[in-house]
């Protein structure tokens, strides 16, 4: 066979056997989430450590709300020796309705709370403690791009209300961020204000993610990356924490998407790297190795549906998650 033909062949082989990244109308919902070996085991909706700590409660205090925009995640899948590769990118949401996005946030959340029968307190008081204030801070928005949640170089947005330059990160609510060594850490403050006042003091984080697996069903290539829109509120990383004499924690142990559309989905790779990546495959394949398809995929945001999925999504968090709260109590 001629050399050009078998290069040909090659490059065919490699793009049949790796199936390219694709995408899908409407919203999917998010994955449910599985843990243990072989994904044996579903978490419940919501589970709790420290349910004493949430037992007798009624006045509390937000010292800490904090909502996460990821704007880039990195989706692979793997079979044998070939992998489908999606880098998705959120554009059209700035900092300016991040902030508007979350300060809406705070407000129905402490609004929900109220419904619940809490006594929300004034954060003032606590926000200007001497001690509580000397703590760790972070930049209001604290950009995380350590690819910790999302996949390799992610990119996720922390966004706490109001206008001060800064926030407080409580240890345990984004991971990989400590939030300040031993007393450093505004928990230790937290929880002496709480013991000398009364209150409860509650730290808030909720992530959201724009992106879902929309994998379907049936005799596709199982390597093959499919994504779709879907705003959720990601679980396990999404959480009340509450202290006072003693601690506790209620973690989103599933996660929460809106039906509402807000995005305009396109395949923003170049044509370049299709044709860069055909080769290196016809190459990787006639050496022996594995081939790979990769596609950028963009997600542009029509702000106002993304705020109002956003707060649909967080909206059903807060039912779920203070409705546990106020079961406890």
């Amino acid at each position: 066979m001629h050399r050009r033909s078998i290069f040909a062949f090659a490059a065919v082989l490699a793009l049949s056997a790796c199936g390219a990244p694709e995408m899908t109308a409407g919203v999917t919902k998010a994955r449910a989430r599985s843990t243990g070996p072989f994904g044996m085991f579903s978490p419940d909706s919501v589970t709790t450590a420290g349910a004493s700590a949430f037992q007798g409660v009624g006045r509390v205090t937000i010292g800490s709300f904090i909502v996460g925009f990821n704007t880039l995640d990195t989706m692979s899948r793997t079979s044998g020796r070939f992998s489908s590769n999606a880098r998705n990118t959120l554009v059209g949401i700035d900092e300016r309705q991040m902030r508007q996005i979350t300060e809406a946030a705070h407000e129905r959340f402490g609004q929900a709370l109220r419904a619940a029968g809490y006594s929300v307190e004034d954060s003032a008081p606590l926000l200007a403690n001497t001690a509580y204030a000397g703590t760790k801070s972070y930049p209001n928005p604290y950009l995380d791009s350590s690819g910790g949640l999302f996949g390799d170089r992610s990119a996720v947005s922390y966004v706490s209300p109001g206008a001060a330059p800064t926030m407080k990160i409580y240890a345990g609510a984004i991971q990989g961020t400590m939030g300040g060594f031993g007393p450093d850490n505004p928990v230790y403050k937290a929880t002496d204000y709480a013991q000398a006042t009364g209150t409860r003091v509650l730290n808030v984080i909720y992530v959201l993610n724009f992106v879902t697996d929309a994998r379907p069903s049936g005799l596709r290539l199982a390597n093959a990356a499919t994504v779709g829109q879907g705003l959720s509120v990601v679980a396990n990383s999404s959480k009340i924490g509450i202290y006072g004499p003693s601690s506790g924690t209620l973690t989103l142990g599933q996660p929460i998407t809106s039906e509402k559309e807000f995005a305009t989905l396109s395949d923003a790779t170049t044509s370049g790297a299709r044709v860069g990546e055909e080769v290196a495959n016809a190459l990787t394949t006639l050496m022996g190795s594995g081939a790979s398809q990769s596609r950028t995929f963009s997600f542009t945001a029509r702000p106002a549906d993304y705020a109002a999925a956003a707060q649909d999504a967080m909206d059903q968090a807060n039912a779920l998650l203070i409705g546990t709260m106020a079961g406890l109590r």
